[in-house]
């Protein structure tokens, strides 16, 4: 084999210098489109949503939801997407409200500004109030005595719950409220306040309405957890089923249904739930004070355990929630 000319290591030089000129185009090119059109840092938008509940959404709708909680502020306080406070904060009680409205609402087919507007209408509230260190805020409940309620009336620890048997945070928070009811037993009563919220999900009056009517027959608590385990099965047809499962007088139940004969009580519960600032679910007072959203045992504990010990600082009595 002949060695290469002069002129073809020339030529071979001169192709590796415009490869090398093609390539470095290339990457100060694609440097600078990325500086130009991706300056809203790729890292901000979140794929992969946490600790979020996303129901029956099929891919599409993953997707447009999971764009919105990147583009919707949390109404918390923390300055961040709905997006960006699932993930740093899981704790938050704001942000899964938000999530769950809007990824119901993207379940019901509602328009995206339907959508948007689920998302910053219906919060839990503004920014978070600045708390006074030398007391203890509690809003003041007037709750009547036709509550569905357990536990000893002279306990010295209530919890009021503010609820909805279609939303998915109220499920989860369940396991939470049984949690405290097996560790705090004659210490802790709890109240059940129905706050069906329509707009987003419009089986939870009718659930609601099912469990004041199994109530009404000494099983409000069985049908209240059978419905937050069921979720997917609260149709009409579906309550008389729960109905039969726990061995209720099944006709009875059916002509309160029919009847709507509940459905004022459960208007009172929104009245009374709209009067202490409570717009989402699920929502918690502990002897008054607030505690929004599926907050983890902690949360409860350590109000419970300050309740208890009589070490909270004095009470200064509010007339909504925070």
């Amino acid at each position: 084999m002949s060695e290469p000319t002069s002129e073809s290591k020339t030529s071979l030089r001169d192709w590796a210098g415009l490869v090398f000129l093609a390539v470095a185009v290339c990457a100060v090119g694609g440097f600078a489109i990325w500086q130009a059109f991706g300056s809203a840092n790729p890292t901000d938008f979140i794929e992969d949503v946490p600790n979020v509940n996303w129901g029956n959404l099929d891919r599409a709708g993953r997707r447009q939801a999971t764009r919105i909680m990147n583009e919707q502020q949390c109404t918390c306080g923390c300055g961040m997407t709905v997006a960006k406070c699932r993930r740093d904060d899981p704790t938050c009680g704001y942000s899964p409200i938000i999530a769950s409205r809007i990824i119901d609402a993207i379940a019901q087919g509602k328009s995206e500004g339907e959508i948007v507007k689920a998302a910053q209408e219906l919060v839990v509230g503004g920014d978070k109030p600045v708390e006074d260190p030398n007391f203890t805020t509690r809003v003041k409940l007037d709750l009547g005595s036709d509550l569905p309620a357990v536990g000893p009336e002279g306990a010295p620890v209530t919890l009021v719950e503010f609820i909805d048997y279609q939303c998915p945070f109220c499920e989860r928070a369940h396991a939470t409220v049984e949690k405290l009811r097996e560790s705090y037993r004659a210490k802790l009563r709890l109240v059940f306040v129905q706050n069906p919220l329509e707009d987003i999900h419009p089986e939870a009056a009718l659930a609601a309405e099912a469990a004041l009517a199994a109530g009404d027959q000494g099983k409000f608590l069985e049908m209240h957890s059978r419905l937050l385990k069921h979720q997917d099965r609260l149709a009409r047809p579906n309550l008389t089923e729960h109905a039969r499962a726990l061995g209720l007088d099944v006709s009875r139940f059916d002509a309160a249904l029919d009847a709507r004969r509940f459905k004022s009580r459960v208007e009172e519960n929104l009245k009374l739930a709209k009067s202490v600032g409570v717009n989402g679910t699920p929502h918690f007072f502990v002897n008054g004070r607030s505690l929004s959203g599926a907050q983890p045992l902690d949360a409860f504990t350590k109000i419970v355990d300050e309740e208890l010990a009589g070490s909270a600082k004095p009470a200064r009595f509010v007339e909504r929630a925070q």
